[in-house]
């Protein structure tokens, strides 16, 4: 009875919060039941749920503990395979039913709907709608049959509280799916605002992404022997080399070869053997929980492919376009869905994504057709300006046509010079690096920039203007050393000397400092020969200048002052800047060609034309004096040949060495057009030579 379980107001209170919740209806059903059967003090309870024209299937079931044992034993566990009972729930499922237990004595009708129990059963459906979503029925002792009525209708009041949980999951997930398909419609118009295939799948897996709330939302393309990612949700630039997207790759030109969805949530059990493998390994190396990956088709197919959400046995019908089969359409490309936390996959998310599939499969299908259309900038070009073809704008294409004939008669027979570019620097003709001899410390620094010097004087023997002084601390170190073992023997001589000369030896003693004498004399002669190499490096401390001319090298003490130098570094370099002067050019390799075979055509040096970055207002001329015969590259300007061109000093202002200068050398004469378009005309040559 009510009176005996919860107090009503407590039962509709707690049932009223059960409905408000968020649960779902798995939770919902054994919930609801439970308080039920305490509140109306049943014995036990079960929902029910119809299949059509099959059974009814039992959701849930709650037994009171105050009941448990008494209701073990009593109550047939196979009631809802007994024709009586299934007829009590279809009349249960239009309207409330109360079913008493048969009076005593009565002959059960087992084939009827009458209850053949001694139970009272009370029955309720749960309409959500206009639909039945649930059968309710308690069970409650026989002699409650009295207070039935009043039983029935609380019940049913309950029932409507129930009513209004489905009904308010009903409308919010119309207002979910509403709000998907806005959102949808915005997918579509984004998705395809473009041709390009790039920009297409970008817009797909991040707009995908977003719309089925996935971890990670890839786009592959199928191409002849690979599939190839176009795209990853997240990542505007990405490895396609990486083993995790090589593996995927390998697994979705699996799957598209099988042209079946692929659905994996944990268990690999049933895959193909070689898509098993692949999923395997790819799982292992990503750690994802869920994936699925659906293969996207052509737009011009109209074939019902198989989805995540239908069966794919069975012969699938002609296309309407080609009248081609299943096994004749190759798929496009494949959208791989990652979930890396949950492990499963839900049915609306299925359905959503074969709904952005069916969008997105038609935007990439269009993007890839038009980035394949032959000569397709040629088109577009052609397409923007269609007027040229159009009958009022002959007189206009005519126009056009003989100007294009003139200006193509002018680039072929105007004649004009060839002229090579070509860069360098202005430098002094006599000009020499100073370089140490020997290892050291600059000590003294005695010129400074722009300081004239004189060279070695050949006929006095006199050294050129001392420029820096070294010094080696080993080298003085192994002078003193040498000095020291000189003196050392000198003296050692020195006495051998006297005690032959003075004392009376015996023969054997006389013998032995005589060869003692003689082996101090050879290594004196060793440590003079020592002494004289040292003394020669030492001379080398002092840096002389090789040439009469003009320090050039800028802040020489800043620069080597107290700075240690090892042999063959330039200290200093002077030049003779009151003598000739010259354009030392680098040519780049592609050009010489033409510098040669002008060289060759003509007898006397090749005119130069140049300007200097110093002063580029004025331009001076000059002769081509000296090419190199080899080429050297060139640190930032490639391949490079070296020149020389002779000038005239007095007529250049000013005169810096190692000013830049850029430079025209005059190749003879050739069209107007080779003139403008030979680096045009070098590059054609090169692709046909590959072709």
């Amino acid at each position: 009875m009510a009176s005996a379980g919860l107090p009503i107001r407590q039962l509709v209170g707690q049932i009223a919060d059960l409905v408000r919740s968020d649960i779902p209806p798995e939770e919902f059903y054994p919930e609801f039941l439970k308080r039920l059967v305490e509140g109306l003090d049943a014995s036990g309870g079960m929902i029910w749920q119809s299949h059509g024209e099959g059974p009814f299937r039992l959701l849930t079931e709650v037994q009171s503990v105050q009941a448990e044992a008494a209701l073990d034993g009593q109550i047939e566990p196979t009631w809802q395979e007994q024709a009586w009972h299934q007829e009590l729930l279809k009349r249960a499922e239009q309207t409330p039913l109360a079913a008493p237990p048969q009076a005593p004595g009565a002959v059960p009708e087992a084939s009827g709907s009458k209850n053949p129990t001694g139970w009272l059963l009370l029955f309720a459906p749960i309409v959500a709608e206009g639909e039945t979503a649930a059968v309710v029925e308690l069970v409650l002792p026989g002699q409650a049959r009295l207070a039935a009525p009043k039983q029935l209708r609380l019940l049913a009041q309950m029932v409507e509280l129930a009513s209004r949980y489905f009904r308010r999951r009903r409308m919010d997930h119309i207002q979910k799916e509403a709000a998907f398909w806005r959102e949808l419609e915005q997918f579509a118009q984004q998705v395809h605002a473009r041709l390009d295939p790039a920009w297409t799948a970008y817009t797909f897996v991040n707009e995908g992404r977003r719309l089925l709330g996935c971890d990670r939302l890839s786009l592959l393309v199928a191409e002849p022997r690979r599939c190839r990612v176009l795209a990853v949700s997240g990542s505007s630039e990405f490895d396609p080399r990486s083993p995790a997207l090589r593996l995927l790759s390998r697994l979705t030109a699996a799957v598209i070869a099988g042209k079946e969805p692929l659905c994996y949530t944990g268990c690999s059990d049933g895959l193909p053997p070689q898509v098993q493998t692949l999923v395997e390994n790819y799982v292992d190396r990503t750690h994802t929980k869920a994936l699925v990956i659906l293969p996207l088709w052509p737009s011009d197919d109209l074939n019902p492919h198989p989805t995540l959400s239908e069966g794919t046995e069975g012969e699938r019908p002609p296309t309407a376009a080609a009248g081609a089969t299943l096994e004749d359409v190759r798929p496009i490309g494949a959208l791989v869905v990652e979930q890396f936390e949950a492990g499963g996959i839900s049915e609306s998310l299925r359905g959503r994504l074969e709904a952005i599939a069916r969008h997105g499969q038609t935007a990439l299908s269009h993007s890839l057709q038009y980035d394949g259309i032959f000569l397709r900038p040629v088109w577009e070009a052609l397409g923007r300006n269609a007027w040229v073809v159009w009958a009022r704008a002959l007189p206009k294409l005519a126009w056009i046509a003989a100007a294009g004939c003139l200006l193509t008669a002018a680039f072929l027979f105007t004649p004009a010079r060839l002229e090579m570019e070509a860069r360098g620097t202005l430098q002094p003709v006599v000009q020499q690096d100073v370089f140490a001899g020997i290892d050291g410390r600059v000590e003294k620094v005695l010129v400074a920039h722009r300081d004239r010097v004189e060279g070695p004087d050949p006929q006095t023997g006199r050294p050129g203007t001392l420029l820096c002084v070294l010094r080696n601390y080993e080298l003085e170190e192994e002078l003193a050393r040498l000095a020291g073992e000189r003196a050392t023997l000198e003296e050692r001589l020195a006495a051998i000397s006297r005690t032959l000369l003075e004392r009376q030896l015996a023969p054997v003693e006389s013998d032995r400092l005589s060869a003692e004498q003689a082996s101090i004399r050879q290594r004196l002669q060793s440590v003079d020969a020592q002494l004289a190499v040292c003394r020669r490096k030492q001379e080398q401390l002092s840096i002389y200048s090789p040439i009469d001319g003009q320090v050039i090298t800028w802040d020489a003490a800043g620069l080597l002052l107290h700075r240690p130098v090892v042999r063959g570094d330039r200290l200093l370099r002077i030049a003779q800047t009151d003598g000739p002067w010259q354009v030392e050019l680098e040519i780049a390799e592609d050009r010489v060609g033409h510098v040669l075979r002008a060289k060759q055509q003509t007898e006397g040096p090749l005119r130069v034309r140049f300007i200097l970055a110093a002063d580029p207002a004025k331009s001076y001329e000059g002769w081509l004096v000296e090419l190199d015969s080899n080429a050297h590259d060139r640190p930032g300007e490639g391949r490079t040949v070296l020149a020389k061109v002779q000038i005239d000093r007095n007529q250049v202002s000013p005169l810096l060495p190692g000013s830049e200068v850029r430079a025209r050398i005059d190749c003879g004469r050739c069209s107007l057009g080779y003139r403008w378009f030979h680096d045009l005309a070098a590059w054609l040559r090169r692709i046909w030579f590959w072709w």
